[in-house]
């Protein structure tokens, strides 16, 4: 709701990524999205949802993020998927 107005039902945490250069920990899950009722906030410019193909790749603000889409399109291929745990040293 934060930062698209969209309401979501959590199927599991996916990934997590300790950053300790910057003393961070970026936690992703896996989500359904509920309805399409979503947009933008006072946390966001644009919201939109993409296809696979459409992903703007140089426009993703973390790489944090960049390596859990990556996961998630690999995981999609054999609808395996599980929790990714890594600590990520520099960007």
């Amino acid at each position: 709701m934060e930062e698209t107005m969209s309401e979501a039902s959590v199927v599991m945490p996916y990934t997590m990524f300790s950053l300790p250069h910057i003393n961070q920990v970026h936690l992703f899950y896996l989500a359904d999205l509920l309805d399409d009722n979503y947009g933008p906030t006072s946390e966001s410019i644009e919201v939109k949802l993409f296809d696979e193909s459409e992903i703007p790749w140089d426009e993703l603000a973390f790489p944090t993020v960049k390596k859990t889409l990556e996961y998630y399109i690999e995981d999609k291929k054999d609808n395996n998927f599980s929790f990714r745990e890594e600590d990520i040293t520099i960007w």
